[in-house]
């Protein structure tokens, strides 16, 4: 064997932890950008918070889901910033142009089909073994909180705006941050500890004082496996973002059903 042979046989498996120049790069996310768009995200969540709980809170009376969508604005603009900033092939992690693109769009629709299939067989099974409600499993307080604290005439201005920041402006924030930051970071390590990694930090993040298990773990903990493994496969962040995005509506729509069901909310 000669040496170019070996450097033949040698750079595939070098290379393995690397996406092509046709699908993607993951090595592109230095731990400089990383931890300046953590900071970012930290300093947002706490201080925005903050500012908006208390220094504002006379001047400008915002909802709690307003705050909440003025927040992620602010998080979706950094974090683009930090990426505009560094300049590391970003679009390749991103995965917004071209052939990825087009790959990412069509399998977050196919995926969110296949599962959504998945969750009607599993809601079947669920009613045949426990003869409970299977929408049941996704009740959350979050939208009757939500309505029990707002004055009826601006009842269903509030419902929009949840459903405009749950379904929408939050998904793409955190994809950006969870899959096209850390996931792609912890990449190079290998698919595995990503995975592990980029999935534990979303649940750590999604955890609340809810009681509702499933909506508190099992939901989050599932999604980000999900999230995670469709930008593997295409290589593009719109393929978690397109099932993020679907999966949130069909779940608060489900509540907003519940409550519309077995309540005077709406």
């Amino acid at each position: 064997m000669n040496l170019m042979s070996r450097k033949e046989l040698i750079m595939p498996l070098k290379d393995s932890r690397k996406y092509d120049n046709n699908s993607g790069y993951t090595n592109a996310i230095k731990f400089s950008s990383l931890s300046v768009a953590t900071a970012f995200i930290l300093i947002i969540e706490i201080g925005g918070r903050f500012l908006l709980n208390k220094i504002f809170a006379l001047a400008t009376p915002f909802s709690n889901i307003e705050k909440i969508l003025i927040l992620r604005i602010f998080e979706i603009t950094f974090i683009m910033g930090v990426a505009i900033y560094y300049k590391s092939d970003f679009e390749k992690i991103f995965g917004f142009k071209g052939q990825n693109l087009r790959k990412g769009v069509k399998t977050g629709l196919l995926w969110s089909f296949y599962f959504g299939i998945a969750a009607i067989v599993g809601a079947f099974m669920i009613l045949s073994i426990t003869r409970k409600n299977p929408l049941l499993f996704f009740n959350s307080p979050l939208f009757s909180n939500l309505l029990s604290n707002s004055s009826p005439d601006n009842k269903q201005f509030e419902v929009a705006i949840f459903m405009f920041t749950g379904c929408i402006v939050s998904p793409f924030a955190e994809e950006l941050f969870f899959r096209g930051f850390i996931y792609s970071f912890f990449r190079k390590y290998g698919v595995t500890a990503a995975l592990i990694i980029s999935t534990s930090i979303f649940l750590l993040c999604h955890i609340s004082g809810s009681k509702s298990i499933q909506l508190s773990l099992i939901i989050p903990f599932i999604g980000g496996i999900i999230f995670a493994l469709s930008y593997e496969y295409s290589k593009s962040l719109a393929a978690p973002i397109i099932i993020h995005t679907l999966g949130n509506t069909a779940i608060f729509t489900i509540n907003l059903f519940l409550i519309w069901l077995f309540s005077e909310y709406l």
